[in-house]
């Protein structure tokens, strides 16, 4: 999985001339395909919505192990936005948050969004290890 991350930056930052940073410590070789694959895409979706959405030059993203739990921790300096005023259940705040959530949902994770208007976003994703 650790490759594919890498790709997917290596992409982003040739094609949309976006700086990315990767660090990793996680051994994903004791996790089930199916969850790696969730993880894939939903990192992919996320990677999407700064792509989208954030007028950022710079993503960061770092995938860790602690306290029997993987943590995904995405940041960018983009322009952010009120992550309080969204409501997944509406389809006009986009999909793509609501996807996330749900696979999420499906593995037992959990999301944590914390954005400011000017100031960037930050996205951690944990998951429990089974």
């Amino acid at each position: 999985m650790i490759p594919a991350i890498k790709w997917k930056l290596e992409q982003i930052e040739k094609e949309y001339e976006i700086e990315t940073s990767f660090k990793s410590s996680v051994d994903f070789s004791n996790i089930n395909d199916y969850i790696k694959i969730l993880l894939y895409r939903i990192i992919c979706e996320l990677l999407t919505n700064i792509i989208k959405h954030a007028d950022s030059d710079l993503i960061v993203m770092e995938v860790k192990n602690e306290q029997k739990s993987f943590h995904i921790l995405i940041f960018d300096n983009g322009k952010g936005f009120d992550y309080q005023s969204l409501n997944y259940n509406q389809t006009e705040t986009g999909f793509g948050l609501f996807s996330v959530k749900e696979r999420l949902d499906s593995i037992d994770g959990s999301i944590s969004i914390k954005s400011k208007n000017g100031k960037g976003t930050k996205i951690s994703i944990t998951i429990p290890e089974k």
